[in-house]
């Protein structure tokens, strides 16, 4: 802030600067930016005004109830239920994969078990209430549609009705196997679910904000490891193609052991 007073003082434009200063003023104004949203909502939890009307206080409080668990009792007890139902949704997806445990329907493909499938569908129940009232809650219904963890609950509980739909109504309009095929394309993305426990846990946000502030040189390492593993591959290419029993036969096809042996 005292640079950019100093700044303006001097009728200085900010385009003048170096781009290292750009980007290390542009990564303080975020910081600055989430400080003052967060002290924005602890003077909007603290104060009380009266002269709302009694659904925006009801807003509020749903709000606090659901997206602060250390307001209260019961909000704690909700989170920790919350990640409860995540975990078990999880472990569910991953036990239903396992041959022993699922069954054969009428045409004898194998599908999960009824009781693994009753708790997914409970589970489901639950994220789905979870994002309606903070949704309906939420003061700002368009930051929070757009937001990247409500993005995820989305995912999270969207496969689950779009395959409840195809699998009663899409028979109807498409083949049975074309049907079945876009149910099993849809529940592998149930393993979004798995972000949804960085919203239980202040770790794994400070992790994520770590991760975001350092975007720009994440993308510098990524280059440098694409041109590398391009090199690697097209000198493998070159060195085994005339080989009889090579399994270089393209320089696309050496990608794969380019990439294991640089990354591990």
């Amino acid at each position: 802030i005292c640079f950019k007073n100093e700044m303006e003082f001097w009728k200085v434009d900010l385009f003048f600067l170096d781009e290292c200063c750009k980007s290390h003023l542009s990564e303080k104004k975020e910081e600055l930016e989430e400080i003052a949203r967060r002290v924005q909502a602890i003077l909007d939890d603290l104060g009380v005004d009266t002269s709302e009307s009694r659904w925006k206080r009801f807003q509020k409080y749903v709000w606090k109830f659901m997206e602060k668990p250390e307001s209260s009792f019961p909000a704690r007890v909700t989170a920790v239920l919350s990640f409860l139902f995540i975990l078990t949704s999880s472990v569910v997806m991953c036990l239903g994969t396992i041959p022993e445990l699922q069954i054969e329907d009428a045409e004898g493909n194998p599908v999960e078990h009824p009781t693994l499938d009753n708790i997914e569908t409970a589970c489901i129940v639950w994220f789905t209430i979870e994002y309606v009232l903070r949704l309906i809650s939420s003061p700002n219904k368009l930051h929070f549609v757009l937001s990247f963890m409500n993005i995820i609950d989305v995912l999270a509980i969207l496969p689950f009705y779009v395959s409840l739909i195809l699998t009663h109504l899409g028979a109807r309009l498409m083949e049975l196997t074309n049907v079945q095929q876009a149910v099993q394309a849809l529940r592998i993305m149930r393993i979004a679910r798995i972000f949804k426990l960085a919203r239980h846990s202040s770790g794994l946000q400070t992790l994520t904000y770590a991760l975001k502030s350092s975007f720009k040189e994440l993308g510098l390492l990524l280059m440098y490891l694409a041109v590398g593993i391009f090199v690697f591959s097209a000198l493998g290419y070159t060195m085994e193609q005339s080989h009889p029993d090579t399994l270089f036969k393209s320089i696309p096809q050496s990608f794969w052991w380019a990439i294991i042996t640089m990354t591990t």
